[in-house]
């Protein structure tokens, strides 16, 4: 067995692990580079394998940096199944198509600024890495599964998603591949969640792997306690809202972030503990994710699927 990482190793994105044996080819997630002057040169150079020679993708969440190099990956030629789960599929074609648009745009402002100035002779790319076309392709290719659910990708490969608890749809990959007839265990941790947050389960535990992939975005920092944030949050609102009568911006990720700050907002007023909130969500991604997760509350833990309810 070969296992070679094409992004994710020594940063945090472009998550991507080809594993092959003599008889498969397949990725763990493709994610695309963000953050960082290289980042763009990352995203549009040319795959350093054939995607045409992939037999299948396993991809373990929808966040960019894993699944926004999906569409450049069937733009180049690959023809195969994306398996993931279900809340994943559907957010898919959210994330998929507004990274198509920021690409589009993104390369015609650049046209418009080669046209208006020379860049000392350095070339820069000014096409997009994909186009919303491409989207469409590959949303075609996604194959939704619940979690839980064994599921057979290749003779000698077969693989189980199981809950992360990181984002809406998010799961660990447990995928166990025959060679020689030698079976061996990988699991792919993707992003995980941290136990006891709101809206999701926590994430699954898993007792054993011959060979682990563990992402450490966070690995070196120690997480805030959540009682502690949570009164920070109340004192920061109360005294913003109350004794100086302005106003709360709230930068936030529109893929999982913003629901758990709409959903403590919400447990909070109702506990009595924030008054007079008017809530604005200022993204239509966000607006669009945020209704998609009110349709997988069987994937909610026990109070939030109640608050909801």
């Amino acid at each position: 067995m070969k296992i070679t990482f094409h992004g994710a190793a020594q940063e945090v994105t472009g998550s991507c692990t080809l594993i092959e044996t003599g008889e498969v080819r397949f990725l763990v997630d493709c994610g695309m580079f963000q953050g960082g002057r290289g980042a763009d040169g990352k995203n549009h150079a040319p795959f350093t394998f054939d995607p045409g020679t992939i037999d299948f993708v396993l991809l373990t969440h929808a966040h960019i940096d894993h699944s926004g190099l999906l569409p450049k990956l069937t733009r180049h030629g690959y023809t195969g199944p994306i398996y993931t789960s279900h809340a994943t599929a559907d957010l898919l074609d959210i994330m998929l198509r507004d990274s198509a648009h920021i690409q589009q745009s993104d390369a015609e402002r650049a046209k418009r600024k080669r046209r208006s100035h020379k860049k000392n002779g350095r070339r820069q790319s000014t096409d997009p890495a994909y186009t919303i076309e491409d989207v469409e392709a590959v949303l075609e290719q996604v194959r939704g599964l619940g979690y839980d659910e064994p599921t057979t990708a290749h003779d000698t490969v077969r693989f189980q998603l199981r809950d992360a608890g990181h984002i809406l749809g998010s799961a660990i990959i447990e995928v166990w591949v025959c060679e020689q007839e030698t079976e061996r265990k990988l699991v792919f941790s993707g992003d995980l969640g941290q136990p006891d947050r709101p809206i999701l389960c926590d994430p699954t535990l898993i007792e054993d792997a011959d060979i682990l992939f563990v992402e450490s975005t966070y690995g070196d920092r120690q997480h805030k306690n959540l009682d502690d944030t949570i009164e920070e949050f109340i004192s920061v609102v109360t005294h913003t809202l109350d004794d100086l009568g302005g106003n709360i911006i709230v930068p936030a990720f529109a893929v999982g972030r913003t629901q758990e700050i709409i959903y403590y907002v919400n447990h909070l007023t109702r506990a009595g503990k924030l008054h007079n909130i008017n809530l604005f969500v200022d993204s239509p991604m966000a607006t669009a994710v945020t209704r998609l997760t009110m349709q997988h509350l069987d994937l909610f833990d026990a109070q939030p699927r109640t608050l909801a309810a």
